[in-house]
């Protein structure tokens, strides 16, 4: 049955992590999900991506995004008055 449906057996849902039988081969590369969880996860994690990519670049934009992608919080040099 698995050579005839293309899969190479179980995959894991990206969602509930839940072993399940896909209708194709998976992507390696993409998310996948299990029909229990299917479009409502999918929505839910590609919201969470579109929002964490609106956030890095409001950062970038005001300058405060280091090279490694969080947001730096080096307020400058230390001046003491004395």
């Amino acid at each position: 049955m698995l050579a005839v449906s293309g899969t190479d057996g179980l995959a894991n849902s990206s969602a509930c992590s839940q072993p399940y039988l896909p209708p194709r081969r998976p992507d390696p590369n993409r998310r996948n999900y299990c029909p229990e969880c299917g479009t409502s996860a999918a929505n839910r994690d590609s919201s969470t991506d579109y929002m964490s990519r609106q956030r890095q670049q409001k950062a970038k934009k005001k300058g405060t995004l280091s090279t490694a992608g969080e947001v730096d919080t080096y307020a400058g040099p230390l001046m003491v008055c004395g």
